[in-house]
């Protein structure tokens, strides 16, 4: 089952929009939305895919993107961008599933696991 990935930090939230993992969405306009998440290979006990989606609303995946982990020996990130059309108060959350057996625990911090979402239009 996926799971909410955690973030740690903010590093720019000019209207105080995100809290607890979730964005909400503060006026209805397109959207640019991407992210990243990085595991450490010492997180990896063995093969599989890893699983990384942004979802809208606690249940619409509006982008998804695999990761094949052919080398559990070696670090993997996982990214994706998408352009989205949101109206007022819609969340946007960003969600993974690890099927390499591992328990692998999500690298967090600037430049390693990031959701970033920026206004581009009306």
């Amino acid at each position: 089952a996926y799971g909410l990935v955690s973030l740690a930090a903010e590093d720019y939230d000019s209207g105080s929009d995100f809290a607890t993992n979730v964005f909400t969405v503060p006026g209805t306009a397109y959207y640019q939305v991407s992210a990243c998440m990085y595991v450490a290979a010492a997180e990896l006990s063995s093969t599989g895919n890893l699983f990384l989606a942004i979802r809208k609303n606690s249940t619409t995946p509006i982008a998804v993107n695999t990761e094949n982990v052919s080398d559990a020996t070696a670090d993997h990130s996982i990214c994706l961008s998408t352009g989205a059309y949101l109206s007022a108060s819609d969340t946007i959350d960003l969600i993974a599933k690890d099927e390499t057996g591992s328990t692998a625990d999500v690298s967090i911090g600037s430049g390693k696991t990031f959701l970033s979402i920026s206004k581009i239009g009306l």
